[in-house]
């Protein structure tokens, strides 16, 4: 606190800075107080202001912006910490569905097109009228995103869900998670076809990973990896670490070895942080911890932990 406290009374001339700075605060200090904060980092800037604001709402960045908006229009003499207590309230109640139902009947009698963040803010309130604008913006945009949201929603009905599943896949049709979901939706669908679509796209396969939270998928592009490539090395970390919380321990041990072998043979600079090196040092040790089979064993990788533990935090 004391260090953000300094950094706000400091110039700070590069915007990524102040969002970093910005997202300390966020997380660092209780609403009120992180509020009067950010009003001081971005003072003249109310676009990132509110991007800020959006942090304590519920839902996205784009639908945190509508309701921001759509508050402060009704309510123009209201602090920020009120109007965020208030809309977190008030996003609790039917009202919130019913205002936005409302907001769409009068533009579609206007035949006017929705604003993006009302698009988001509808899809996450399950408005069955923002289904037509949503399939517009996506191809306006030309892009899946808008459509993933409801796709992977089992609370939207289905025959909404395998429609826009095939204006998804007509968009981009190389995007893996979309066609996770189709053999989700379809069980007469390839399983493996998400997993090919991985193979030499190491952010892709992160992405798959992260919205599957399965390991057993991702076992040949982990055997396929470059441990002299920074990206591969981060598919490798994010199966361990799956392995790690399901309690296989031998398997992330082995990863967890294979991945600090590749540390030391990158190619790229600057190599992986030393925060995330230490992690996974941390975590092998841990591995071999839980799998050795002698006492002297244990006691050789629980001294290794507790010195590992002793290095200095900073």
């Amino acid at each position: 606190k004391e260090i953000i406290n300094e950094l706000l009374n400091e110039e700070l001339s590069r915007s990524i800075f102040r969002q970093k700075v910005s997202g300390l605060i966020v997380q660092t200090f209780p609403i009120s107080e992180a509020i009067e904060k950010l009003e001081k980092l971005w003072f003249a800037q109310e676009k990132e202001l509110l991007k800020a604001l959006t942090h304590f709402l519920p839902g996205s960045e784009e639908s945190g912006l509508f309701w921001l908006q759509w508050h402060r229009e009704k309510h123009l003499i209201k602090t920020n910490t009120q109007r965020v207590d208030e809309l977190n309230t008030f996003l609790d109640t039917p009202a919130a569905k019913a205002t936005l139902e409302n907001i769409l009947n009068e533009l579609t009698k206007k035949d006017t097109t929705p604003h993006p963040n009302l698009v988001h803010a509808a899809v996450e309130l399950h408005i069955p009228q923002v289904i037509p604008p949503l399939k517009k913006l996506s191809w306006q945009e030309f892009s899946s995103a808008p459509l993933i949201k409801v796709i992977c929603d089992s609370e939207w009905p289905l025959e909404v869900r395998n429609d826009l599943l095939k204006i998804a896949l007509k968009i981009d049709p190389a995007n893996p998670i979309l066609h996770y979901e189709a053999s989700q939706l379809d069980p007469n669908r390839d399983p493996d076809l998400p997993i090919l679509l991985t193979l030499g796209r190491a952010d892709a396969c992160l992405n798959l990973i992260s919205h599957t939270g399965k390991i057993a998928p991702f076992i040949p592009a982990s055997n396929l990896v470059d441990l002299s490539r920074q990206e591969d090395l981060k598919i490798l970390t994010a199966v361990a670490e799956l392995h790690l919380k399901n309690k296989d321990y031998q398997e992330a041990s082995r990863l967890y070895q294979a991945i600090l072998c590749g540390e030391v043979a990158l190619k790229t600079y600057p190599s992986t942080r030393i925060s995330r090196t230490l992690k996974n040092i941390r975590n092998l040790y841990l591995c071999r911890l839980k799998i050795a089979q002698t006492a002297t064993e244990r006691a050789f990788w629980l001294h290794k932990l507790n010195d590992l533990a002793a290095l200095p935090s900073k």
